[in-house]
């Protein structure tokens, strides 16, 4: 077939004098295929959502993970095509192959991979006071994500001398003591602020 169709026709089977007339009809769908998708990062103990997109054959498809498995808490609907549920831990990083079948019976699949860090929280609770003329360098300290933060200031300010690096390094000389700054600062890893 060259193009989509919906035939009705008839067929005739003679034989000396015997004649048999059936009607018929042939549908040409698409052929099936699953579209190309980055899944979005999950984090564990958050809810977890994407749909898989099939493009192709008649419209009503049945999903299902056929090689490789899904993070633990996390489940493909067999009917929508939509992975959902709350990601409980595990290895970072999930590859697997789902597959889609559409009600003409053609069947199609695509290797797929989930990433699943655990949340990001900042370690660093206090800081250490500073003395006048004299350096300060502390780190500030994360866990979870993947290990790459990137670090600012979002309310308030540091004390006069000092900068924080997008590193998370506090450094810098105060000029002056005597006062107390509150500031808060954040870590952020990929679209993930915290």
């Amino acid at each position: 077939p060259t193009s989509l169709a919906s035939a009705t026709f008839s067929i005739q089977v003679t034989s000396d004098l015997q004649m048999v007339t059936q009607e018929l009809t042939i549908e040409v769908f698409n052929s099936l295929s699953i579209e190309d998708t980055a899944l979005p990062i999950g984090i564990v103990g958050e809810a977890y959502t994407a749909s898989l997109t099939v493009i192709g054959g008649d419209g009503t498809y049945s999903w299902a993970v056929t090689e490789g498995e899904l993070p633990a808490g996390l489940q493909l609907e067999a009917s929508t095509g939509t992975l959902s549920g709350v990601p409980t831990g595990g290895s970072p990083s999930y590859t697997f192959i789902a597959s889609a079948t559409s009600d003409d019976g053609q069947v199609t699949s695509r290797e797929l991979t989930i990433v699943i860090y655990s949340p990001l929280v900042l370690t660093t609770e206090t800081l250490p006071d500073g003395v006048e003329g004299v350096e300060i360098n502390v780190t500030l300290e994360a866990t979870g994500g993947d290990g790459t933060f990137a670090w600012s200031v979002t309310a308030g300010a540091l004390p006069a001398g000092l900068v924080l690096s997008p590193g998370g390094a506090i450094t810098g000389v105060p000029p002056s003591g005597g006062s107390q700054s509150i500031f808060t600062v954040q870590v952020v890893q990929g679209d993930d602020p915290t």
